[in-house]
């Protein structure tokens, strides 16, 4: 007659234990502490023929970490295998025994998930699995005072804090939209400075245009006393230097402006540069005057 064997858990012992819902029914979640030894208590039934005798001195137990999620994930590991367990049999009657269990990970270490332990009797000569079972979701915490602080009722937080908590977070989004919005203006800077760089040619060239466009705006009266106001405000070395890079400057519009005037009529695109060097020419004049 052949009557199915079964493992069943008769008793799973823990720190604590605390109620919760899961799918609409309520289940229990033992509370344990890593490092820290448990017991399960298990106990055969049955048997694969009426006249054989299959108990755990026969059989032999297998134990894994199990995520307590629909698919029954493995727990994973490196390098320390997250589960310890040893099995004590009972002397008096073989088809019982405990399982002395030690859990060397945290739930804090895996999202807060709570695990499970899945128990397989095996024939250790075919490998045969020939039954098993789970424990109940445990949850592994540090240390048996954190067991306390699970316990104790929330502190109500008054009006202000929560105001205070709000104005917190207000005041995190501005400062990260102003961020962005210092981020979007510095690109457009320097994104700018790229194109006048670009269509300027090289600094000298563009300082050349600023000076030229400079002189354009004042007067021929003013002129002498801008200069002189731009020589007394500067170091002697300065105006030294200026009136050096002048005469260089004067020299080459000079014979620039000699080569170009006889084309200048048939030729447009050179009447600003020709321009510029007369402007910078009487510039050069009334610097060497005034020094």
């Amino acid at each position: 007659i052949f009557i199915p064997l079964q493992l069943q858990i008769t008793e799973q012992t823990s720190l604590a234990q605390e109620s919760y819902l899961k799918n609409g029914a309520q289940k229990k979640v033992h509370i344990v502490v890593k490092n820290t030894p448990f017991q399960i208590s298990l106990a055969l039934s049955g048997n694969m023929f009426a006249d054989s005798i299959i108990d755990f001195n026969v059989l032999t137990l297998e134990a894994n970490l199990l995520y307590d999620s629909y698919d029954e994930k493995p727990v994973g590991f490196i390098n320390t295998i997250p589960l310890d367990y040893s099995a004590r049999i009972d002397h008096k009657d073989s088809s019982k025994c405990v399982l002395d269990v030690t859990i060397k990970i945290l739930s804090s270490q895996h999202e807060d998930s709570l695990f499970k332990i899945r128990l397989r009797a095996i024939d250790p000569v075919s490998k045969q699995c020939f039954c098993e079972a789970a424990t109940s979701p445990i949850q592994v915490i540090s240390k048996p005072e954190v067991i306390k602080k699970m316990n104790q009722p929330k502190k109500k937080r008054t009006r202000d804090e929560r105001v205070f908590d709000v104005l917190t977070q207000i005041e995190a989004r501005l400062d990260k939209q102003q961020k962005t919005l210092d981020d979007l203006q510095r690109d457009s800077v320097s994104q700018k400075s790229i194109q006048n760089t670009d269509s300027c040619g090289d600094p000298l060239e563009l300082a050349f245009k600023n000076l030229a466009s400079a002189l354009n705006n004042i007067s021929q009266e003013e002129r002498p006393h801008k200069i002189r106001h731009v020589l007394e405000r500067n170091p002697k070395e300065f105006s030294m230097q200026l009136v050096e890079h002048m005469n260089t400057v004067w020299m080459e519009g000079f014979q620039f402006s000699c080569n170009v005037t006889h084309f200048q009529s048939d030729v447009p695109q050179f009447d600003q540069s020709f321009e510029s060097s007369l402007e910078l020419e009487s510039f050069c004049k009334q610097l060497f005057d005034l020094s």
